[in-house]
């Protein structure tokens, strides 16, 4: 019966941490392809001359900008420490009940380099991008 029971409770969790990294994915794609599309948009507008921004035009932009990456990160975040909550509990049930201790070593969610420093380079990336037309050319 332990058995059992041990075995729905794993499937339950590897369900919540699927769900959490598909969201997690989620997340990250929507946020970064908008914050892209910015850069972009930005860049061929204002360098084709089609569209002229005034200095409250980018400081609205650049706001936009950091609401969408910090709403990104946060919920990045979130997400992560939800994962990270779900796979102790998975380690601990493998040590203590399947006595198997290496499950531990293959968790992807001990990186140094993720989703959120992606998001916030995208985020530093779209403002310069808002602004970079004011600077004069002779620095560029």
């Amino acid at each position: 019966m332990k058995e059992k029971n041990t075995a729905q409770i794993i499937d339950s969790l590897e369900k919540q941490l699927d769900h959490r990294l598909d969201k997690l994915w989620k997340i990250f794609s929507w946020t970064s392809s908008i914050l892209i599309a910015i850069c972009g948009g930005v860049i061929a507008l204002t360098r084709k001359g089609l569209v002229e921004l005034g200095v409250s035009d980018r400081i609205l932009f650049s706001i936009v900008v950091i609401v969408l990456a910090t709403y990104g990160i946060l919920w990045i975040k979130e997400n992560l420490n939800m994962e990270e909550k779900i796979r102790n509990q998975l380690d601990k049930i493998f040590t203590d009940n399947i006595k198997y201790s290496d499950y531990a070593e293959l968790r992807p969610d001990k990186a140094k380099f993720g989703y959120k420093i992606v998001i916030w380079l995208l985020g530093i990336t779209a403002i310069m991008a808002i602004w970079v037309d004011l600077i004069p050319s002779c620095i560029c």
